[in-house]
């Protein structure tokens, strides 16, 4: 895992959202909303990224926002793109056409 001065900062979308990049340089990898309690607490809720709303998965909760940044891993290992003749088709670190799937370890 890289270390928290290696990653990328969160990109703001606008006032209480904040969008996490992890490996894919396009696909957020979380989302991150500023959000308050009843009682007028405010914390930061991290959320992994989904087109679907409806697929999107509670990570955590922090008081800051460094702290919700930090719930957001690199989870997903670089994949072992084997050559085309192989038949291994490669789309944001997953295999196509139900590949098995093959990563290297760091």
């Amino acid at each position: 895992m890289a270390h928290t001065s290696d990653r990328p900062k969160p990109i703001r979308y606008d006032y209480d959202t904040w969008l996490v990049m992890r490996l894919d340089p396009v696909l957020p990898a979380a989302i991150i909303t500023r959000q308050k309690t009843a009682e007028g607490v405010e914390y930061f809720r991290a959320v992994t990224w989904d087109l679907d709303p409806e697929n999107r998965l509670l990570i955590g909760r922090s008081a800051t926002l460094g702290g919700a940044d930090n719930f957001v891993l690199y989870n997903n290992p670089r994949p072992i793109v084997a050559s085309p003749r192989d038949g291994y088709q490669w789309t944001h670190g997953e295999p196509r056409h139900n590949v098995p799937a093959h990563t290297e370890r760091d």
